[in-house]
Formats: C-alpha cells, structure tokens, sequence
C-alpha cells in the first residue's frame, strides 16, 4: 500500500468505529497502528476535527500506541476535548510518548485552560522526567488547592530531591488536610531521610487522613526511618504509639525488636496488639518468652495475636503454649490454636484438638478438623467420624476432608454415606477421600510384575 492507500484506509477504518463493537474497535487500532508514522496525518485530523467521541478516542489511543513525536501537538489539543474520555486516552497517549513530549507539556502548565494544566502536570509525573521539578514546583504557590495536589502527586512520582524543602514546606504548614496528606504520600515516593522528624511529627496529626498517609511514607522510606519510629513507641500520644508499632511490623527490621518488646507492656490495649503482630512479622525469636506471657493478657484481641505471633516466631517450640491455648474462653484464641498446631503438625496435639471437636463454637471445630487433616494421626479418626453428622455443613466437609487425609478404612461406612448428601461440596469431598484411602488397598492388589 502506498501512502495515499494509506490514509484513505485509515480514515475509512476512523469512519466506521462508531457502529463497532469494543473487540472491533480494538483489532481496528491495531490494524491502524501498524502502519506507524504513514498514519499520522489521518488520525491527526481526526483527532482534531473528529465529529465524534468515539473516533476522537480512537485516534488518541493509536497515536499513543505509535508513539511518534508528530503526534504530540495533536495530542496536546485533545486535553481540552468536550469529552472527559478523550481527554484521558489523549493523557495515556502523551505518557506513552515519555519524554519527548517534556518541553510542550512543561508549556501547558502556563496554559490559560485550568484543565490544560492539570493534565500536564498528571503526564508529568506519569513520565517521571526530572526536566519538569522546576516548572512544577513554579507553579505551585499559584494554583487552587484541586491542582497543587496533582502537582505535589508529580513531583512525588518523579522522585526528585530538588522538591523536598517545598514538600516538607506544605506538610508543615499548609492548613488543607487534603494538601497535607498529599505532601506526606509525595515525601514516601520521594525516600529522603530528612523528612522522617517532620512525617513522625505528622504522627500526632488530628486528622486521621495525614497520620495514615505519614505512617505508609515512613514505610516507604524504610530503614532510614526504624531509630526513629522506635523511639516513637515512647511517645506520649497513644495513636502515635500504635501507629509507629503498626509501621515496625511492616518494615520487618530486626533493630525494632527490643523496642517493639517494652511496647509489649504497653498500658493500651491496641499499642500492646500492634506490638504484638509486629514481633510476629519480624520473626525475630528474641521475643518468644515475651510473646508467651501475652496468653494470660486480660484482653482477647492481645491473646489472640499473641497466638498468632507465636507461631510465626517460635515454630516448634510454641506447640505446649498453643496446646494450652485450645482451652482460652476466647473462641478465636482456640480457633488459631487449632490452625497453629495443625500447621506445625503437632502430634502430642491430637488428644486435645479432637475434644475441640465438640466446641460449641462451629469454626473451633472445623479447624480442629482441618488441624487433624494436616497431623494425620489415626487416634482421632473415630472422633472425626462423629463430626461427619454435625449440624454445620463447613464442618461436615472438614471432617470428610481430614478422614481422606488420614486414610483410615474404619471411615469407609461414613464417608459411603456422606457421598449422598444433599450438598454437592461434601458429595464430592466424600467421594475423593474414599478414593484416597482405597486407592493404598488397590495398589496392594497389582499383580506383581514377573522379571
């Protein structure tokens, strides 16, 4: 095809989009855009002076697919399009292009169209290129609040340490929570460890908006920030505390364990459970003993992630702790005791999970039945067959389960008989573990091969 060939197939394709369906406009852009740059001036034009949205969208998102610097300035006028969706595809377009669309972009950020300005500076950030801090950060100060927080967002995304002093200005002293919150996300992407007094500061924040986002900044800044979100587990303001414990456990940092261990002892409840689910993160065996004595706390919810941080931590060695733990007046403290000696496959555990069998609660005894899945000892298959009858269909399916997992034949009877069960799930767990415990006996039954 020659060029005009070209252009008369391309405009014929951009005519037709309106009355095709998603699946066709999207092989017509591919067809389009294979024709690279000999398409330009078509879907230019349409771009341009397209009667309608579709076909405006269209020539948007193959010159974004082209990716060739002639279609930039095209580009650039659709962010003014009457329609919204034009205006975004034409975005994405500009973000495919990268960095030669810079310099008309830094341009549009004095555009007299206010829509103009925030589409350019969203590219921006989008593109990353550093060309643009100082475009961005001149217009910050001359901008209503809805466009400074796109720009801070870009200027976070574009990472550069050159915006730190203007993003550590606003945080500090803006009075938009909005423009605060945004400051703190941009200071995270930007993972300089000067602004981690300021973001520990916004900690104390009363907006709960800011102390989220200051807290997920310090964790994107990492390392850098441990020293001081451990010394922040003292702080005087229990939100500040909790929040600090919460932000340890997710950077995982074996220097917070000894801080994370006073934090144990914490007057308030939910800073002791942070601390408590930190520990458990980290791993670090250090806090075993601590973690141990946290099963006798007053308060549920610490228990219960004191299980759970138990297992993670101790392994082994917390079988005897989640063995007692089976007896707590909690039910989800016996729930994830059951899960933790299930996982870790505790045989001395067996007695004790299948009494948790008749918990009066219906999820105790689904995992103790799960636990007894994983051990596979034959002294609870009795207790099991038994639960095959039980109220609670989740229950039923567990024990079903486990018994197949086991492989004891004294199930067979029960198991024949949970096959015929009105529900299709417990059928079908039925049929499968008799299949896995006649499928030993089958074997046994081969004809040995003559050598």
């Amino acid at each position: 095809m020659d060029k005009r060939q070209i252009k008369a197939t391309v405009t014929r394709l951009l005519n037709s989009v309106d009355i095709k369906t998603e699946e066709e406009q999207a092989k017509i852009i591919d067809y389009i855009a294979a024709f690279k740059s000999a398409a330009l001036e078509p879907l230019s034009r349409a771009l341009v002076d397209g009667a309608s949205f579709r076909k405006r969208m269209v020539a948007a998102i193959c010159l974004g697919k082209i990716k060739h610097p002639k279609g930039i300035e095209p580009l650039m006028h659709a962010l003014t399009d009457p329609s919204v969706n034009v205006q975004r595809v034409a975005a994405d377009a500009l973000v495919s292009i990268g960095k030669a669309a810079v310099p008309l972009l830094v341009k549009g950020l004095e555009h007299e169209d206010i829509r103009v300005r925030k589409w350019c500076a969203y590219i921006l950030g989008k593109i990353g290129s550093k060309d643009a801090v100082q475009p961005l950060i001149k217009r910050l100060e001359k901008e209503p609040p809805d466009l400074q927080r796109t720009i801070i967002t870009a200027l976070g995304q574009i990472g550069s340490k050159r915006a730190l002093p203007i993003l550590l200005s606003l945080f500090k002293t803006s009075s938009n929570v909005e423009i605060q919150k945004h400051a703190a996300e941009a200071l995270g992407m930007v993972g300089d460890k000067r602004a981690v007094a300021a973001l520990i500061e916004g900690l104390e924040s009363t907006s709960y908006e800011v102390r989220k986002a200051s807290s997920e900044a310090l964790v994107q800044i990492g390392g850098d920030a441990v020293v001081s979100l451990t010394k922040a587990l003292k702080h005087p303001q229990q939100f500040v505390r909790n929040a600090a414990a919460k932000a340890l456990g997710e950077l995982r940092d074996r220097r917070a364990v000894k801080g994370l261990i006073m934090a144990l002892k914490d007057r308030n409840v939910r800073v002791r459970q942070s601390a408590v689910q930190a520990l458990g993160y980290i791993g670090d065996k250090r806090a075993f003993s601590q973690l141990s004595r946290l099963l006798r706390d007053p308060n549920h919810e610490v228990r219960f992630s004191a299980v759970k941080a138990l297992i993670k931590v101790g392994g082994p060695m917390a079988s005897s702790l989640l063995r007692k733990a089976l007896n707590d007046a909690d039910w989800l403290v016996r729930l994830t005791a059951a899960q933790g000696l299930g996982q870790l496959k505790d045989a001395k555990a067996v007695e004790l999970l299948c009494k948790a069998l008749g918990d009066t609660e219906w999820s105790v005894r689904y995992h103790a039945a799960k636990a007894l899945g994983e051990i596979r000892d034959k002294r609870s298959s009795l207790p099991l067959i038994q639960l095959v009858f039980d109220e609670h269909p989740q229950v039923r399916q567990a024990a079903v389960e486990a018994l197949g997992e086991i492989g004891d034949e004294r199930a067979l009877d029960a198991l024949r008989y949970a096959a015929s069960f009105d529900i299709p799930e417990i059928r079908e767990a039925a049929k499968v573990a008799i299949s896995k415990i006649l499928r030993p006996r089958e074997h046994l039954r081969l004809p040995r091969r003559v050598k």
